[in-house]
């Protein structure tokens, strides 16, 4: 090898390379090089696991939910069956073929409030209330007046199924 202004050549070798390097590479500077190319990969698979996972968990708990609004919907429907069943029941009895025998019926009316919780509204017709279980049996009773009620009660009278609904109109708090 010898030296010509700089300049090293090899012998036998293919080309020159310059004799000072401007920066000499230090053992710090190449493990940390070396540290953070072996700890990327590592980094990028975190990543993709933890977005996986969160995936994961979403999709487990959209299932969830969907199986807990198929139960409550199951729930529901079988509450309301039976109570619509206790509403054949009553509609069934001979008691309420008569209307001068409404009154003898009110017994079986409290009955039935008292095992679904909820008030019963005996009405002709015309809408007119002949029995309210949440007032007293010599109350008098206003006439309902409403367009809803009064499709329920045609629907009622088409088919001869109860009706179920809200006897007045939701107060709004806003």
């Amino acid at each position: 090898m010898t030296d010509t202004g700089g300049w090293r050549q090899v012998s036998g070798g293919c080309g020159a390379e310059p004799a000072d390097d401007p920066r000499p590479v230090s053992l710090q500077w190449f493990f940390t090089r070396l540290f953070w190319l072996c700890l990327a990969p590592l980094v990028l698979l975190a990543a993709g696991l933890a977005w996986e996972q969160v995936h994961t968990v979403r999709a487990r708990q959209t299932a969830q939910a969907e199986q807990l609004a198929a139960a409550l919907v199951a729930r529901v429907d079988a509450v309301l069956a039976a109570r619509m069943a206790g509403l054949h029941l009553l509609a069934a009895s001979p008691a309420l073929d008569d209307p001068a025998q409404w009154q003898a019926a009110r017994p079986l009316l409290l009955a039935a409030r008292r095992a679904t919780g909820d008030d019963v509204v005996l009405t002709d017709a015309n809408l007119q209330p002949r029995i309210d279980t949440a007032r007293p049996a010599d109350a008098v009773l206003p006439p309902l007046h409403s367009a809803a009620l009064r499709a329920a009660a045609d629907r009622a009278i088409a088919n001869g199924q109860p009706q179920v609904g809200d006897l007045a109109p939701a107060t709004s708090t806003t």
